[in-house]
């Protein structure tokens, strides 16, 4: 699903007509709220990506991952996990324990690119697309007179309804469940 997708979605649902004027006119706030809705799910989903980054000195920075990391969750190391640290704590420098290395694979939780084009797709899943336009309905509105009000609340309840069951669909994964001992 497109940004463009997105929008045309959530102004049907609006019930306010999906035509090219009405899509321009809506585009910069639906894009903002849509962005917001992918934020929620990334964070709520834990979403995960992993790169390949240079060792200088047993070490790598965060600056040098493709997106915004939130945590790094694993360091591998020749397919190895390996210890790692904040050095200094707080910072965006993480030690490695592995001497002599010159390359880790890095597993984190990042913040998804914000959709700026029409034909932007957001970075989850695609079976987690269709959720988003109720958020952008609900965040529309939040904004009007108190009759629109009233009904964000039952947009918001749907958007969380569909989240907690696509959680409840995903929780099987191994994943989800495996120990690991070091």
């Amino acid at each position: 699903m497109t940004l463009n997708d997105i929008i045309s979605s959530s102004l049907t649902m609006l019930e306010r007509g999906a035509d090219a004027q009405t899509i321009d006119h809506y585009r910069a706030q639906f894009t903002k709220y849509a962005n917001d809705a992918v934020f929620e799910l990334a964070r709520r989903f834990k979403q995960q990506r992993r790169e390949t980054v240079a060792l200088t000195d047993g070490t790598f920075d965060v600056a040098q991952l493709s997106r915004e990391c939130l945590r790094v969750t694993q360091v591998l190391v020749d397919g190895k996990p390996v210890l790692y640290r904040q050095n200094p704590w707080g910072s965006g420098v993480f030690r490695v324990a592995a001497s002599g290395a010159e390359e880790a694979e890095v597993h984190y939780r990042f913040v998804p690119r914000d959709m700026e084009s029409s034909t932007d797709v957001p970075e989850l899943p695609a079976y987690m697309h269709r959720l988003i336009p109720y958020y952008v309905a609900a965040c529309q509105r939040c904004g009007g007179d108190p009759d629109t009000q009233g009904t964000s609340s039952a947009h918001f309840a749907l958007f969380n309804s569909m989240v907690s069951n696509l959680q409840r669909e995903t929780r099987g994964e191994p994943q989800s469940f495996r120990l690991l001992h070091y």
